[in-house]
């Protein structure tokens, strides 16, 4: 099967680059966890009851938790902040992820250099995509908020939920394949690649919800390990996120490899 062939080749380059992969993702997990644990310290948030929420959320009560660090006007700048440095730095770390499976750059041991020129264009073309893919999210909303306030059948709702949502997902899927062509910087759009996938709808499908199901299952562990120990759970996050990203732009490369340049599959 097509599909699983695509979400095993993604997974296999991690597993199989797995020193690689702790190269390239080394030094932004570092950053990415001292700008969390800044952004915690600063709003004051390791103080609110983080094992009590987790095991007894009913009893926490969340306007007197959360009022006064919601209110404030720090916690707004530093989160916009928090974000911009984390969008930066992920997209830095996938493009040279993307550079290494395509291009064969190796990476140093604590480092990987930063791609100003292919990460602004990645990150532009990337945040195009999302916009439209918000837009698309937006008109599937209101169209399926009116057909339900005519039909009011909740399981016709959601069938036809995911006979028209999961065309445009994969749409979306077949156009961030240009992402990886930015990071080599072969130049291919997304109008491109989209031609280049036409007719596989199934197989890609199949790999993103194979990619869904393995990020559901490393969530579940996280959730487990948090009931224990937040210290841990915390550590596994910072552990599991580069892993889904680094998953998903294996995918992207996978797609891009396969599609566009005629690779075989593992």
């Amino acid at each position: 099967m097509l599909g699983w062939k695509l979400f095993r080749h993604a997974l296999l380059m991690i597993v199989q680059n797995w020193q690689d992969a702790i190269k390239i993702t080394l030094a932004p997990v570092v950053i990415l966890s001292v700008i969390v644990l800044a952004f915690l310290s600063v709003n004051g948030l390791f103080a609110l009851p983080w094992g009590q929420l987790l095991t007894d959320p009913e009893a926490v009560n969340l306007d007197s938790t959360f009022g006064l660090v919601l209110k404030s006007g720090s916690f707004w700048l530093s989160l916009v902040a928090m974000v911009i440095a984390g969008l930066f730095v992920n997209a830095g770390m996938i493009v040279n992820w993307h550079r290494f499976i395509l291009l064969e750059e190796y990476p140093s041991w604590w480092h990987s250099p930063f791609r100003s020129k292919q990460l602004f264009p990645y990150i532009m073309l990337g945040m195009f995509l999302f916009l439209f893919a918000f837009i698309i999210m937006i008109v599937l909303m209101v169209a399926a908020g009116a057909f339900a306030a005519a039909v009011q059948q909740p399981a016709v709702i959601l069938i036809l939920m995911l006979l028209i949502g999961s065309p445009a997902y994969v749409f979306i899927i077949r156009s961030m394949i240009a992402l990886p062509s930015r990071a080599a910087d072969t130049g291919y759009s997304a109008s491109q690649t989209r031609e280049a996938t036409k007719g596989q709808f199934v197989p890609i499908l199949i790999g993103l919800l194979l990619l869904a199901l393995f990020g559901a299952g490393l969530d579940l562990v996280q959730q487990a390990i948090l009931r224990v120990s937040m210290l841990f759970g915390i550590l596994t996050g910072i552990v599991f996120i580069p892993i889904n990203l680094l998953l998903f732009a294996s995918f992207l490369t996978t797609l891009y490899g396969h599609y566009i340049q005629k690779r075989e599959l593992m």
